[in-house]
């Protein structure tokens, strides 16, 4: 062993009875001392979080967990021997009989240890998973392999989704503790197209992605009294996705500890596990999904008007307006971004629609007015501007100085339109 630094520094060697005793000598091996014991606490603890999580399941069961159907042992990664294979558990709702196909959980084994599957955590999470009508997946994995084994399960899943009757294309992923530090990182790559929502148990890893995918839902769970590094970076990862715009369920559970799923049992607690199983089923469900993609074009469409990028913000809207033929404020903005780009055709045809569908029906007329002046149609063009100042249209400073209606100006038509308008505003006891 090195000599300890404060012997160095003195000058004296630590032993007994030399200079250093009663100073700096019998530090270095009280530190070693310490430091030992502190390392065999946290081995101790991790060890018993280990245990609790083998043989403890989880505080809160649902009705009907024991019916759970099981599939058991299905082999998802042959080997030549066959102690070597990889195998799965699927969980499935009490009383189903394949009559449609599932949305799966996959409880992640990002550790790699090959009896997780059966731990008494997982078991109980799945049949939780399974009573909330989704089809659950716990799975054996290799230390050194996980990420690549759980790429082989995911694949496994899609060549058998018929014969399991799940959706492999409609997937969420749940994982704990050290499992995060392998499973986050792989659910943020955008090829994983077939992940619709991920669940983080009290755990992150040390080095945060650089990228959140935004399509993503994604559910965090901190324990609040856990470590406070580990909390640090949960924190530091909950607002980097909220930065992305992810749609976000942060959950603190303030007086919990690492593992507070299986070790306590409270109201608060039993809350908490029912938010979880809340969420991945509302997350999987086709409803919320629609909504969401629909939502995901909406938003882009938007971001594209921050930007001024009117390409990008046509692509949107005329996409939201094939989803939603209906929604009169989804045409207005289609033909708000194609008079940007000079495409006055098309947004004349936008903002009729949007007057059709009763959408700020004045001000939606005054841009068709606008749209035929600068497409050179002076009469329609008037007929629109009449049509929207019946309608209430009423910023006479723009209508003098906008653009769009220089065409229109010059033909004598339009000073007899105002001038009638401001008569009829005056003797209506309106301001002209």
């Amino acid at each position: 062993m090195a000599p300890s630094r404060h012997s160095k520094i003195r000058g004296s060697p630590a032993v007994p009875g030399g200079p250093g005793a009663g100073r700096g000598g019998w530090r270095a091996p009280l530190l070693i001392l310490v430091a030992l014991c502190m390392a065999l606490v946290t081995v101790a603890g991790a060890r018993q979080e280990e245990t609790h999580a083998r043989e403890r399941t989880l505080r809160f069961q649902p009705p009907g967990a024991a019916d759970c159907g099981l599939r058991a042992g299905i082999v998802y990664q042959p080997a030549v021997e066959q102690e070597l294979s990889l195998a799965l558990d699927l969980y499935l709702p009490p009383g189903f009989q394949g009559e449609r196909r599932l949305p799966v959980v996959v409880f992640v084994n990002g550790v790699g240890y090959r009896d997780l599957k059966d731990w008494g955590q997982y078991t109980s999470w799945a049949r939780a998973a399974a009573c909330e009508g989704l089809a659950a997946v716990t799975y054996q994995a290799t230390p050194n392999r996980a990420a690549d084994d759980l790429d082989a399960l995911m694949r496994y899943l899609r060549e058998h989704q018929a014969e399991l009757s799940i959706d492999a294309e409609n997937v969420a992923w749940w994982a704990c503790s050290d499992n995060v530090q392998r499973a986050l990182p792989l659910a943020m790559s955008p090829a994983r197209t077939y992940l619709r929502c991920a669940v983080f148990y009290y755990g992150m890893p040390e080095q945060l992605p650089a990228v959140v995918r935004p399509d993503l839902a994604i559910c965090i769970v901190k324990a609040g009294v856990d470590t406070p590094a580990l909390n640090e970076r949960i924190d530091r990862f909950a607002l980097q996705a909220a930065g992305a715009n992810v749609d976000m369920t942060y959950i603190v559970h303030a007086s919990a500890r690492h593992a507070f799923d299986l070790t306590e049992d409270s109201v608060r607690t039993r809350d908490v596990i029912q938010d979880t199983l809340k969420f991945m089923r509302l997350q999987l469900s086709p409803e919320l999904q629609k909504e969401a993609e629909v939502a995901a074009i909406e938003r882009r469409a938007r971001l594209a008007y921050f930007r001024s990028d009117w390409a990008d913000m046509v692509r949107a809207y005329d996409e939201l307006t094939r989803i939603r033929p209906n929604d009169g404020e989804a045409h207005y903005r289609l033909g708000y971004a194609r008079i940007f780009l000079g495409l006055y055709r098309e947004a004349e045809v936008a903002f009729q629609r949007a007057a059709a569908l009763d959408f700020m029906k004045h001000s939606a007329t005054y841009n068709v007015a606008c749209c035929r002046s600068r497409l050179g149609d002076i009469d329609g063009a008037l007929a629109a501007l009449r049509q929207a100042l019946e309608y209430g249209f009423e910023n006479r400073a723009l209508i003098k100085e906008d653009p769009d209606l220089a065409n229109l100006r010059a033909d004598p038509r339009y000073g007899e339109l105002m001038k009638e308008w401001l008569e009829k505003r005056t003797n209506s006891g309106q301001k002209p």
